[in-house]
């Protein structure tokens, strides 16, 4: 393996201008993770894709699960998707990768778990689906698990929770 000559790299303006880009790149790439993204231990965990934790102030703050959409909890596979993420994540320190808001003042956010990404893992095991509405990341999870009958995936037929909830609402 060759030694690294930083005296000689530095000698061309085009690979001087190249490292330094790359050192902002980073530097840039770090201020803008700790701008949006924050530590916190889950204190509750809602259903199978909604948590709580408190904050300084020692209030509750409710966090969506980015990408995902878990099972309602009196839906088919609702109980056991909210026993997978407390599984998961329940009384531990997770990495809260904030998106935005929804309509109901939560926050929705990616999760991670020492670097594991929480929603892939939901969505991998068959607990959640992919929320293909606002995102595709995790569509390569939701065909394995539904081509190996994981989690929800064992059901013939599962019925989406927006499509439950829809139901739901209309016979309200």
């Amino acid at each position: 393996m060759r030694n690294l000559n930083l005296r000689h790299l530095a000698s061309s303006p085009r690979k001087l201008f190249l490292i330094l880009l790359l050192i902002f790149g980073l530097l840039f790439a770090e201020s803008f993770l700790d701008e949006n993204s924050f530590e916190v231990r889950v204190s509750r965990v809602i259903d199978g894709d909604t948590l709580e934790f408190r904050n300084e102030d020692n209030k509750r703050v409710r966090v969506r699960i980015f990408g995902i959409d878990a099972p309602e909890l009196k839906q088919k596979f609702g109980r056991e998707s909210k026993m997978r993420l407390a599984s998961l994540v329940q009384g531990r320190r997770v990495v809260i990768v904030l998106k935005n808001k929804d309509k109901y003042g939560r926050l929705v956010a990616m999760l991670k778990l020492d670097a594991k990404d929480v929603g892939r893992e939901m969505v991998r095991q068959g607990w959640a689906w992919a929320d293909d509405y606002f995102t595709r990341i995790y569509a390569g999870e939701q065909k394995a698990a539904r081509a190996e009958k994981r989690g929800l995936w064992q059901d013939k037929n599962p019925t989406k929770p927006y499509e439950w909830r829809k139901k739901f609402k209309e016979q309200r």
